[in-house]
């Protein structure tokens, strides 16, 4: 009856915690490692949550190592069927975005995380796609050479099965009988088999003897106190110190009574176990261990059982001060591990950087301001910072960052009218004058038949500012009309096809500017003045004309009243002037 509640009781074990057991399943444990492999469809999702349940991930396979571990279950799982037919099963390797990664995963990356491995085993170049995620197949062909080989494929896809793998703190060795007998072993994640050699801490040992004092048992795999390096099976029934299935008849005989050292035969109990060369029996009653020198611990941090005393080891950042028991910090900046500035920590280090840089890892990468646009105009990246410029026709403000018009206008670069814009200037002329070729001058126009609609109000002066943008004219601008204004540009070609001097240093037109109706106020003065002059000549002109018929009038005057006073020739006893004199006179003054 005993066997037979024990049967159930070890199938029983199978489905605790969510568990699959099944007898398709198979587990290797190495170190700190279990991996297992189960044969059942499933798509890549339901393979990594039922993973993920049992309390482990997919497998990962970083390196040559775990690939060895890795085909080392495969091979226990087709050891007993060489004609196994080829399957394929998931591994933790995804593809989630786009990329064109030449590394050793071709940019994709393990379930937990990791983008970066030391080892692949791609049976070809996998597919780079933006469509849908990509995941990743093992082949299980032993009589392949694509055995153990990756291909991608569609997560969405059925595979043969999964290989999962768990991690934990440590391992208890295989049990060991005193007679004839069988041990299951349920693993923490839900396991059973009868074929470790290394039990994950936390699994179950249910034990069946077939003789012996002790039928059957259950014992637990622990962790030894203040050692976490000792991991053993504590005895059951509690207080019981014979081996398992042990018995007189037999004696030490049958595995060395399941003793790890010695077996000493007892006949109040049969046998019990014993050791030597300085060591002594662990809580199991089985296995030997050292003396336990580390109870309570005599150092700062962590202290290691020796065969003949303890040792005290530090943690990384430290050494051991001379005393041997306590431990010192290690100032890691004294080796100059960071690019810039390193600041000492207990135990450790921490890098920091200068003002436009940004740290990566124990460097300083520049940092490229001129992403985020800070200037108003131009923007150059410079080591640790960045600098500002402005285009042509512009300044820079006070904060080294804004830009600020230049008004051309100021330095009178037009011979008539100069309207301001941004990063420029157009020149026009007055009515009845165009702009000469030079985009600066004016010169008459030949002939004005039809008005302009350029023409304001009083007909007096005729604008060419550009409707358009202006272009660039191949006639430079002389040198005396642009003093203090270097690199103007000129044009003298607009839109609507009125004369215009142009030039263009980018940026938004400002309506309105006070230096045309300066000038313009300017010119009329002009007009006023020759007006004024011209009339002042045509009135001088008037008065010395006035001033030359006013003498001849009094001149002719004088003449008449002198030949009324003359004496008649018979006034004179006969004697009397020529009359042609007189008559001389009379001519002149006809």
């Amino acid at each position: 009856m005993a066997p037979f509640l024990h049967f159930i009781c070890v199938f029983s074990l199978a489905f605790m915690h969510g568990a699959h057991a099944s007898v398709q399943d198979e587990v290797l444990c190495v170190s700190k490692t279990c991996y297992t492999v189960h044969l059942e469809k499933n798509s890549f999702s339901e393979a990594k949550d039922k993973c993920f349940g049992d309390g482990g991930n997919l497998v990962t396979i970083k390196n040559k190592e775990e690939a060895k571990h890795v085909n080392s279950l495969l091979s226990k799982l087709t050891s007993g069927a060489p004609d196994h037919r080829a399957l394929k099963l998931w591994i933790g390797l995804q593809l989630k975005r786009c990329t064109e990664d030449l590394s050793t995963l071709n940019g994709f990356a393990w379930v937990t995380g990791q983008d970066k491995s030391q080892f692949s085993n791609w049976k070809q170049k996998p597919k780079m796609t933006c469509a849908s995620n990509r995941c990743v197949t093992m082949a299980l062909n032993p009589s392949s050479p694509d055995h153990s080989k990756w291909s991608d494929g569609k997560c969405t896809g059925q595979a043969d099965g999964y290989l999962c793998e768990f991690h934990f703190i440590g391992m208890c060795k295989r049990m060991a009988l005193a007679g004839p007998g069988d041990v299951h072993y349920q693993t923490p994640f839900g396991v059973i088999s009868s074929s470790l050699e290394l039990v994950p801490h936390g699994s179950m040992a249910l034990v069946s003897c077939k003789q012996g004092l002790l039928q059957d048992a259950s014992l637990l795999c622990r962790q030894l106190e203040d050692d976490e390096n000792v991991f053993y099976w504590n005895q059951s029934p509690a207080g019981s110190r014979s081996p398992l299935c042990a018995s007189p008849e037999i004696g030490c005989k049958y595995n060395n009574g399941g003793c790890e050292q010695e077996c000493i035969e007892d006949s109040s109990v049969s046998i019990r176990c014993d050791c030597k060369g300085g060591y002594v029996l662990a809580p199991d009653s089985l296995s030997c261990v050292l003396p336990q020198y580390c109870r309570p611990n005599p150092c700062e941090y962590q202290c290691k059982n020796q065969l003949n005393g303890f040792q005290c080891t530090c943690p990384e950042g430290f050494v051991l001060h001379e005393n041997k028991v306590n431990c010192t910090d290690v100032d890691e900046c004294l080796v100059q591990p960071c690019s810039q500035s390193c600041a000492n920590t207990l135990g450790s280090f921490q890098c920091s950087c200068q003002k436009g840089f940004k740290a990566q890892g124990e460097k300083c990468t520049d940092i490229d301001e001129c992403i985020d646009s800070p200037c108003a105009q131009d923007c150059l990246n410079t080591h640790g910072s960045y600098h500002c410029s402005c285009k042509e026709g512009y300044v820079k403000g006070a904060d080294e960052i804004s830009c600020l018009d230049v008004d051309e206008c100021n330095s009178s670069p037009c011979e008539v009218l100069c309207h301001n814009i941004p990063g420029g200037f157009t020149c026009s002329c007055l009515k009845g004058f165009h702009l000469a070729s030079n985009g600066i001058s004016c010169s008459p126009d030949s002939q004005s038949e039809n008005p302009t609609d350029n023409d304001t109000d009083g007909g007096v002066i005729v604008s060419s500012v550009p409707k358009g943008e202006p272009r660039p004219t191949q006639s430079p601008l002389p040198s005396h009309h642009l003093t203090d204004s270097p690199g103007t540009r000129v044009s003298n070609d607009t839109n609507d096809g009125t004369a215009a001097t142009s030039v263009s240093l980018e940026g938004d037109q400002s309506p309105g500017n006070s230096s045309v109706d300066l000038i313009k106020g300017h010119t009329m003065g002009e007009q006023r003045l020759i007006i004024l002059v011209s009339t002042a000549c045509a009135c001088g002109a008037l008065l010395v004309l006035a001033v030359i018929v006013g003498v001849l009038y009094h001149r002719n005057k004088q003449s008449q009243e002198t030949k009324e006073e003359t004496p008649k020739a018979t006034d004179n006893n006969g004697w009397a002037p020529e009359q042609s004199q007189y008559r001389a006179v009379s001519i002149q003054y006809r």
